[in-house]
C-alpha cells in the first residue's frame, strides 16, 4: 500500500497497481489510482480524479471536481460541493444522460443513488436522483 500526499500546489500524483491512499491536499490536483483499490482524496482547489480500476472511494474536496469513471466499483464521497463534474467512459455502454439515469436507482433508503453499469458500479453517496442533471455529466 502506497500513501501518496501533495501539498498546496498544482500536483500531479500517480498511484501503483496496488492499494493507494492519495492525498492533493491545496491546489489543482491531478490524482490517478491506476489499478487496485483506491482512495483518493483531492482537498482544496479544483482536483480530477480517476480511480482505475478496482473499489475506489473518491472526494473531491472544495472546488470544482472533475471525476473519471472507466471501470470498476467507485464511490464519489462528496459529488455537488461545488460544480462537479463526472466523466463517464462511453466503453460502459452509454451515450447521454437518458441512457445512464435508465440504469441509476436510489439505494439506501434514498440516501445514495447507484449507477449499476453490470459488472461495474458508480455511487453517489449522500444524493438523492433528483439532484443529478444532465450537466453534471461528461461521456467520453
Amino acid at each position: 500500500m502506497a500513501n501518496i500526499n501533495g501539498n498546496n500546489k498544482a500536483n500531479t500524483l500517480r498511484g501503483t497497481s496496488g492499494h493507494d491512499d492519495i492525498e492533493g491536499r491545496g491546489g489543482d490536483d491531478r490524482l490517478f489510482g491506476r489499478g487496485g483499490n483506491d482512495d483518493l482524496e483531492g482537498g482544496d482547489g479544483n482536483d480530477v480524479l480517476d480511480g482505475g480500476g478496482g473499489r475506489n472511494d473518491l472526494e473531491g474536496g472544495l472546488g470544482n471536481d472533475v471525476f473519471i469513471f472507466r471501470k470498476g466499483k467507485t464511490d464519489i464521497d462528496d459529488f455537488g460541493r461545488g460544480n462537479d463534474t463526472v466523466k463517464i467512459d462511453r466503453d460502459l455502454g452509454v451515450d447521454n444522460f437518458r441512457e445512464l439515469m435508465a440504469l441509476a436507482k436510489s439505494v439506501d433508503g434514498g440516501e445514495d443513488v447507484l449507477i449499476d453499469f453490470g459488472r461495474h458500479e458508480l455511487r453517489f453517496e449522500d444524493t438523492k436522483l433528483s439532484d443529478l442533471k444532465a450537466s453534471d455529466f461528461d461521456f467520453i
